[in-house]
């Protein structure tokens, strides 16, 4: 596209987003979004994982996001 989107709020059940996210795209349409978070409310730094969700529409929809590892 040649514009940007309004933001909008891509978590559903990681908490305390640390710093932002990255968000890499490609030319078939996959976008993916990872950042730092934790997966339950007050949690401290141990409990924080690095998270990942995808798009295989352009960013029109996103999968839930997953830990990237345990």
């Amino acid at each position: 596209g040649d514009a940007f989107e309004a933001q909008r709020n891509i978590l559903t059940r990681t908490f305390n987003l640390d710093g932002g996210a990255s968000v890499a795209a490609d030319d078939e349409g996959r976008v993916y979004l990872a950042w730092h978070a934790n997966d339950r409310e007050n949690q401290d730094e141990t409990g924080r994982h690095v998270f990942l969700t995808v798009s295989t529409d352009d960013g029109v929809t996103f999968s839930r996001e997953k830990p990237v590892w345990e």
